[in-house]
């Protein structure tokens, strides 16, 4: 997908039909044998100290600290033996003048017509050429010398189907069998197969999981065109090969299974891996072993290997229960939900970018939130609320140990209230004896009891846990109102009367009846697949943040609907325009700026709320201190101030929500342009006629809707092969589209760079207005361009004013600097952000001394 330098553009060998199809003509008679192949030019033949290569029939399946205990075979060896007991034999024969000499030669001569038929009539059937032959997406036509294209709307591309892969975590390509539960040798190994992708990975999720051939992991299909045929009946392009087609016929090999099944091939064929340094992938490669040369067929890709993570069991067993598993598994839950949910919502419009969305792997920000969010908590309540490994819960170890100090405190309140009301004039006032009894009791309650934290059916409640998802729950209300304008809807999904993305718990058992409205259909149902979130017992969490990851995906997919890194448009635009021209320059420096821009907006913003939550942490830590001092009238203040910075926490990284909200408006509105969908629902075309949109001119660019377009589509499309000579090839953006994004982009540019220069000064001003500390300067991802300008402007200043002193003597500038530095310690004591006094004051430097 993304522009790769290839450095060697000549192929050994047919990996394609297409690329077969490129280099062979039509013609038959003395057309075709105009057009064979020699082998040698090609690179086809190998050569005897290449034989080696041929014993790599084994492969590690899984990536762990086990040895693999397969062992790779002898084939090359017994190819070197053949051909040296073959070339002594035809040696000898050579040397029986002249009968031995005519049957050598001919038979020499046999053999090289058979090495010439290999290289040229047969060839690999690529892993997505194979699937759109099985779903009858072929349709050639040559579009040029050379060049062999395959034209059919739904054809899947290279970047569509890698490789051969599966998507049943229970099936074992090797064994060829089925998984089964409570096996301890199969509990190592499900969802741990070599080919399995993962159930949120971009290839089980959407139509891309019915591409997975889990027959066919770790094979190889060889097709074989009959050379006589050719002479006499020319080529007919692109047909299927198999026991079906009397002109194409097929073979599918693994490693280590060398013959040639039920088809008459004229050779012996043999399957062994290659590894490819230059891309950093492993081939399966067919080869014909015993010819009198050996040919290499062509090469396929696999899948790598399956990983098993050697992570510390106890590390593991401790993150089980939290959202920071998923970044070892990836997110079950969101992936189990958007399987479940139907194409079309309550309303009946059409969403299967939703369903595309949840079932993707790229829930980045509100995996990382939740996982903080659920580490400060774990940290705090254990899920079982007893003890673990011998070990309490942080939070009530700091309570016991502190509980000598707060009854001391209290003691002393009750003490001190008993001395002023025996030494009192009269005896207080009923309610004012009241009160004192509830101060003591709610200080007694919230500095020594479970008030902050409690476990009730696996579930954790309490103050701690709702302070963590308060600022979340206040900025659903900014975040659902901003999204309800979304005139395509990318990140709507009506269900039970609610848009689906916001903070909401679905159960896991949940079976929803709906009528709906709008002309959808009765009997709405949630399939009975749900997984619950890590930390959430029976329930599939969603966040407001889900949200903002569906947002930023679109805006950096450009309205693909790809979620995958592949998918990101607006990332390799970067690369794909830069070598177009001079204005495909500037759209790959303006879409790295945006993509920069818009990454360093959200991810400070994510950053502040990180922050804020560490905060409040810290704040409900030392509360059972902090409570004692509202017993007393001296140290209320310091009580005071505890709630204010605790209200202040909440709201304030809630309240920057609104300015993300203001931002993704704006954003939209660019991104969509005045798109009319109220009178044109179900006709997207028709909206965008006339819009200048950067949805619009994807949408217009792909020519149909990019929701139901493959990815590979999509890239051939927008992008096409730029020949550098001897400096490789390059996938390059075409020129035609290269105008109609800079438009769109650089507008969506401007606007990423503008709000990234206010949230330094909206984050100021929310916490002047919350009373807390500003933490926009605290997080990561800060490029204070003011400061850079400032310390510029002021060297420059510095140095023109230097000169002028030097001049004049620097008489005036010192009586004046020395007046004025007077000026300036005044400033310092004020202002603890001011500069140097007297250099500040005169103005000229030294000039204060």
């Amino acid at each position: 997908m993304f522009p790769i330098l290839i450095l060697n553009g000549r192929a050994l060998a047919f990996d394609s039909m297409i690329e077969f199809e490129s280099r062979s003509v039509t013609d038959s008679g003395f057309g075709y044998l105009g057009n064979i192949d020699n082998c040698f030019t090609s690179g086809k033949a190998t050569w005897p100290w290449e034989y080696g290569a041929f014993n790599n029939t084994c492969i590690p399946t899984m990536l762990s600290k086990n040895k693999n205990s397969c062992k790779d075979g002898g084939v090359g060896g017994l190819a070197l033996i053949t051909n040296v007991g073959r070339g002594a034999v035809y040696a000898a024969m050579l040397t029986a003048m002249p009968v031995g000499t005519i049957f050598a030669l001919l038979a020499m001569g046999i053999e090289y017509v058979i090495m010439i038929d290999l290289c040229t009539n047969a060839y690999i059937v690529a892993p997505h050429e194979y699937i759109n032959f099985e779903q009858g997406w072929v349709q050639c036509e040559e579009k040029g010398a050379n060049l062999v294209l395959n034209t059919h709307p739904n054809a899947l591309t290279a970047v569509d189907v890698p490789f051969y892969y599966h998507c049943d975590p229970f099936y074992d390509p090797d064994t060829g069998t089925t998984l089964k539960s409570g096996v301890e040798e199969d509990e190592a190994l499900i969802g741990k197969t070599w080919g399995y992708m993962g159930a949120a990975s971009p290839y089980c999720a959407g139509n891309a999981a019915k591409y997975a051939k889990k027959d066919m992991v770790g094979k190889v299909v060889v097709h074989y065109v009959s050379g006589w045929d050719r002479f006499w009946s020319g080529l007919n392009r692109c047909k299927a090969g198999g026991q079906g087609s009397p002109k194409r016929q097929e073979l599918i090999l693994a490693a280590k299974k060398s013959d040639n099944d039920k088809y008459q091939l004229p050779a012996h064929y043999h399957a062994y891996y290659r590894f490819v340094s230059g891309v950093g992938k492993v081939q399966l490669c067919v080869v014909t072993p015993y010819t009198l040369l050996p040919i290499r067929i062509g090469c396929s890709y696999v899948p790598p290997p399956a990983e098993d993570l050697d992570l510390d069991e106890f590390l593991k067993v401790y993150l089980q229960d939290t959202r920071c598993y998923y970044f070892i598994t990836g997110r079950s839950d969101l992936n189990a939900l958007g399987k479940s949910l139907r194409d079309t919502d309550e309303l009946g419009i059409q969403k299967k970018y939703v369903k595309d969305f949840l079932s993707s792997d790229m829930h980045i920000i509100s995996t990382v939130i939740g996982c903080m969010q659920d580490l400060l908590m774990k940290v705090f309540i254990e899920p079982s609320g007893a003890n673990v490994n011998g070990q309490k819960p942080f939070f009530q170890i700091v309570q016991e140990r502190l509980k000598q100090i707060v009854y001391a405190a209290l003691v002393l309140y009750v003490t001190l209230v008993g001395i002023k009301i025996i030494t009192a004039a009269e005896l207080p006032q009923r309610g004012e004896l009241i009160m004192y009894v509830i101060k003591f009791g709610l200080v007694l309650y919230f500095a020594t009891g479970n008030a902050w934290y409690e476990v009730k059916n696996g579930e954790k409640v309490g103050l701690y846990p709702a302070l963590l998802s308060a600022s979340s729950e206040i900025a659903g209300f900014f975040m659902g109102a901003q999204n309800d304008n979304d005139p395509i809807g990318f990140c709507q999904y009506q269900l039970e009367g609610f848009n689906l993305f916001g903070e909401r718990e679905i159960p896991v058992s949940a079976v929803i009846q709906s009528t709906g409205t709008e002309g959808a259909s009765s009997g709405y149902i949630l399939n009975q697949t749900l997984q619950p979130t890590m930390g959430f017992k029976d329930k599939v969490k969603i966040t407001v943040w889900d949200l903002i990851d569906c947002k930023l995906l679109n805006y950096l997919n450009l309205g693909s609907c790809k979620y995958t890194i592949a998918g990101l448009i607006g990332v390799w635009l970067i690369s794909a325009a830069i070598l177009v021209s001079m204005q495909g320059f500037l759209l790959g420096v303006v879409s790295f700026i945006y993509c920069q821009m818009l990454l360093l907006v959200i991810f400070k913003f994510i950053h502040i709320f990180i922050l804020s939550m560490f905060v409040l942490t810290i704040l409900v830590l030392v509360s059972p201190i902090i409570i004692c001092f509202a017993l007393f009238d001296y140290t209320k203040s310091i009580f005071q101030k505890w709630m204010q910075l605790i209200i202040g926490y909440i709201l304030y990284p809630a309240l920057l929500f609104a300015f993300i909200a203001l931002m993704l408006a704006t954003f939209d509105s660019v991104f969509f342009g005045d798109i009319d969908l109220v009178n044109n629902r179900n006709d997207i075309k028709k909206a965008c006629t006339g819009v200048d949109s950067v949805f619009c001119t994807t949408y217009e660019a792909v020519g149909a809707d990019p929701c139901s377009a493959n990815l590979g589509n999509i890239n051939g499309t927008l992008t096409e092969t730029f020949d550098l000579g001897p400096l490789g090839k390059f996938t390059i953006l075409k020129d035609i589209f290269v105008g109609t994004y800079l438009d769109a982009v650089l507008k969506l540019m401007l606007f990423a760079f503008l709000f990234y220069l206010f949230l330094g000064s909206v984050s100021g001003f929310l916490a002047i207005l919350t009373g807390v500390q500003d933490l926009g300067s605290m997080a990561k991802g800060s490029i204070n361009i003011a400061a850079i300008m400032a310390a510029v402007g002021s060297g420059r200043a510095a140095g023109g004013t230097s000169a002028a002193a030097n001049e004049s003597g620097g008489v005036k500038g010192g009586g004046k600097g020395g007046k004025e530095g007077g000026g300036g310690d005044k400033v310092r004591e004020g202002i603890s952000a001011a500069g140097s006094g007297g250099g500040g004051g005169g103005g000229i430097p030294g000039g204060g001394s």
